[in-house]
């Protein structure tokens, strides 16, 4: 940790660690979010990390910032027999964002930071998708939801997103694979995510749903009766510098019939449990993962897909 006692020298202690004076070089004061203190290449950084949303706000002072924006993942799609996972949702990054007194849309220093939610399990559909996220003037789009398994040909589509859903099946002799949802939609540069994986199948009783799209690569179509397994999240080191990087974005596994599941993606993907009761794994909170696809067999009633998990904006600037 940096001696912040240097650009504080009358301030307590306790002032110091509790985060209530934000951060900064001398002459410098922000606040908003949790903080954290590290050194990446040889400079000291404070980090703002936002769960939920709120405002960073400059009082005194310029700064030159970077901003992480990590959209809500999608939610899977459900039916009685499962649906296809969550894409993750929008990732992106930004660098030589500009903090004043002076600056904010309100010109007050008042930096507004929206957090996007996850979106929710379908109740026998396609999944919902995540909300969007926003920071410093940056927007990342929400996760798309996945499409159902079995399902007519209007539900098996997934939906597309910052990473796209997975697709899901019309169940049949000859199965019918949905399409994957699309990535980086809206087109981002570079890309904030990737698409989802296709529904497959190979019998009448053998078919799997897609996996969600991830921010570091692409859901997978799942062989034969195995689900396809979400994308893989992307790693950054604004919250906790380059000593502890934190993955994002991890897609929602997909359903697979009978009875194998696919993986979520790692970085907060949620997955398709392949044993009773069904309950399946929504994205883990503030990593923007997509949830998994409920996995069970043919069943009167629905059973439970996963929630997206929510997004995450994290703002951090030199502080040496």
């Amino acid at each position: 940790m940096p001696r912040i006692e240097r650009f504080f020298a009358n301030s307590k202690v306790a002032d110091w660690t509790s985060g209530a004076l934000g951060g900064g070089a001398a002459g410098v004061t922000i606040t908003g979010g949790d903080t954290a203190y590290y050194t990446d290449s040889g400079v000291e950084y404070i980090s703002h990390t936002f769960n939920a949303s709120g405002n960073l706000t400059v009082t005194t002072g310029d700064a030159t910032a970077d901003v992480l924006v990590v959209a809500g993942g999608g939610g899977s799609g459900n039916t009685s027999s499962g649906g296809a996972g969550g894409g993750a949702g929008g990732f992106r990054t930004s660098t030589g964002e500009p903090l004043s007194p002076t600056g904010g849309p309100g010109s007050d220093g008042v930096y507004p930071i929206v957090i996007g939610a996850g979106g929710a399990r379908a109740p026998g559909g396609i999944g919902t998708s995540g909300s969007d996220s926003s920071g410093l003037g940056v927007t990342s789009d929400g996760g798309g939801g996945g499409g159902k398994t079995p399902g007519d040909p209007s539900s098996i589509i997934g939906a597309a997103g910052g990473s796209g859903g997975g697709g899901g099946v019309v169940k049949g002799t000859y199965p019918v694979p949905g399409a994957a949802g699309a990535g980086n939609t809206p087109p981002t540069s570079p890309s904030q995510g990737n698409p989802g994986g296709a529904g497959g199948g190979g019998g009448s009783h053998t078919f799997s749903a897609g996996g969600g799209g991830g921010a570091g690569g692409a859901g997978a179509v799942g062989p034969g009766s195995i689900g396809g397994a979400g994308g893989p999240g992307s790693p950054n080191v604004y919250r906790l510098g380059p000593g502890s990087p934190v993955l994002y974005g991890g897609g929602g596994g997909g359903d697979g019939q009978p009875g194998v599941g696919g993986a979520g993606g790692p970085g907060g993907g949620g997955a398709a449990p392949p044993s009773a009761p069904y309950l399946n794994s929504n994205g883990t909170a503030n990593t923007g993962g997509g949830g998994g696809g409920s996995d069970a067999p043919d069943a009167p009633t629905p059973t439970a897909g996963g929630n997206g998990g929510s997004g995450i904006v994290v703002i951090r600037y030199p502080i040496s």
